[in-house]
C-alpha cells in the first residue's frame, strides 16, 4: 500500500512542478504591417453582347444586364435563357492592364440549385467551361497575358418538359494572381 501512496505523492509532485514550469509567460514582438492600396491590375469590362437584345426582348423588355462595380473589379450579370441549349457569347471581358501576366481561377462559392435535374450551366472563359452547378475551386487556370482580356461566355441547358424556375443564381469569385506554383487558398 505503502508504494501506491508514494507513486500517487510523486504524480502530484510532478503535476505541481510542471504547472509551476509551465507559468503563463507572454512576450511580445513588435511588427508593422503597411499598407498601399494599387488600382486593379485585372478589371472586369462589358462584352460585346451586354445591354443586348435576350429572349423575350420585345415582349417583355429583357437585355442581357450587365452590371461593372465602380473600379471594375466586381460584376453582376443577368440572363433570360430558356429550353434546350443557350450560349450566351462575349458578354463580359476580363482585362489586364498591368505588363504582367496573371493567373485566373474560378471559385463558385454557391452553386445554382434552382434549376430543373439535367440543367447544365458553365462560366466560359477562353476555352476552359467551369461547372456553375456544383461548389468549389476550379482544377485548371486560365492565362492572362500582359494587356490582354479573356472573353466570357455562359452556356446554360434546361431540358424540354421541365418547370422553368422562377430565378437561379449562382455566386462566383474571380481569383487571379501573378504566379500559378500554387492553387489560390478559399
Amino acid at each position: 500500500m505503502r508504494g501506491a501512496s508514494t507513486k500517487v505523492a510523486v504524480l502530484i509532485a510532478l503535476a505541481l512542478l510542471m504547472a509551476i514550469v509551465n507559468a503563463s509567460v507572454f512576450t511580445y514582438y513588435p511588427l508593422g504591417i503597411n499598407l498601399v492600396p494599387v488600382s486593379p491590375p485585372v478589371i472586369f469590362k462589358e462584352g460585346s453582347n451586354a445591354g443586348q437584345h435576350d429572349l423575350y426582348y420585345g415582349h417583355y423588355g429583357y437585355k442581357i444586364d450587365v452590371t461593372i462595380g465602380e473600379n471594375g473589379a466586381s460584376a453582376t450579370i443577368k440572363l433570360h435563357p430558356t429550353y434546350q441549349t443557350t450560349y450566351y457569347h462575349d458578354v463580359l471581358k476580363i482585362t489586364n492592364q498591368d505588363d504582367g501576366a496573371y493567373y485566373v481561377w474560378v471559385y463558385v462559392e454557391e452553386a445554382m440549385e434552382e434549376l430543373p435535374g439535367g440543367s447544365e450551366a458553365y462560366l466560359i472563359i477562353g476555352d476552359q467551361y467551369f461547372d456553375l452547378l456544383s461548389t468549389g475551386l476550379s482544377d485548371e487556370y486560365v492565362t492572362l497575358n500582359s494587356g490582354g482580356s479573356l472573353r466570357v461566355d455562359l452556356k446554360f441547358f434546361i431540358p424540354e418538359g421541365s418547370t422553368l424556375p422562377g430565378s437561379s443564381s449562382a455566386a462566383i469569385k474571380l481569383i487571379y494572381s501573378p504566379q500559378n506554383v500554387e492553387k489560390p487558398p478559399t
